[in-house]
């Protein structure tokens, strides 16, 4: 009876130990994991000249190969630039390296200018048809009129090229 009452005793403890680490696994899997995005973590411009990286749309890229780097912390971004660019532009210091990042810098908003033009262009040819297409449905004339096809063409270049109104004028 007395080893009946010591085994009962052994499977009740052993029953409360799991239950307590069961408790303590389930605690675990109910805080929060640590999220490193939204540490608030911000771009150094210092970093600019030292690892040759810029902020584009809040995220660190590099100047030279473009690249983009998830977690803004100096450490990724002083990886990236040692692992692929150090034995490059390692030797570029001081005031000649700064004039390599704002060439750099001058080179990336080249090539963003070059999407926006175009986006630029689009929607004022769009206006502009959209205008012409007005003016034939107000004026209720065909498109052969040679004065109507003027004033079209006109409010189309006022909106297309502004800037160029002028010599249109002196043709028309």
């Amino acid at each position: 009876m007395l080893g009946l009452r010591l085994l009962l005793l052994k499977l009740l403890s052993l029953a409360f130990i799991l239950y307590y680490v069961a408790a303590s696994f389930r605690k675990m899997s109910l805080t929060k994991q640590r999220k490193v995005d939204k540490e608030c973590r911000v771009f150094q411009h210092s970093w600019s000249v030292a690892y040759l990286f810029t902020e584009v749309n809040a995220i660190p890229a590099c100047l030279v190969c473009s690249k983009q780097v998830s977690v803004v912390n100096k450490y990724n971004i002083q990886r990236h630039y040692e692992t692929h660019h150090a034995d490059r532009y390692l030797s570029l210091q001081g005031q000649p390296r700064r004039g390599k990042v704002k060439e750099l810098i001058a080179d990336l908003k080249k090539q963003k200018s070059v999407f926006t033009s175009n986006r630029d262009i689009s929607a004022a040819a769009l206006m502009a048809s959209y205008l012409i297409a007005n003016g034939i449905a107000l004026a209720s004339k065909p498109c052969c009129e040679g004065e109507f096809v003027k004033t079209c063409i006109l409010k189309a270049a006022e909106i297309v090229c502004s800037e160029k109104l002028k010599l249109l004028l002196i043709l028309a």
